[in-house]
């Protein structure tokens, strides 16, 4: 976000498949950006599920404390 400001998602996103295959570069030959963007999308899911559990039990136990 600093390096690239805001309205620059898709230019981030080629830069964080980039740092992957520098890191992994054995991988490249099997994870397209695509699939690379498919595989970041359905975590992003799994994450927002995580954290709106979290925050859910995060919020009762504050309600049980005040109650």
């Amino acid at each position: 976000e600093n390096d690239l400001g805001s309205g620059t998602g898709v230019l981030k996103f080629a830069q964080v498949y980039n740092d992957f295959c520098v890191a992994f570069p054995y991988l490249k030959k099997w994870i397209s950006l695509e699939k690379f963007e498919e595989y970041v999308k359905e975590a992003l899911v799994e994450m927002r599920k995580v954290l709106a559990e979290k925050a859910a039990k995060a919020e009762a136990k504050i309600s049980d404390i005040h109650n």
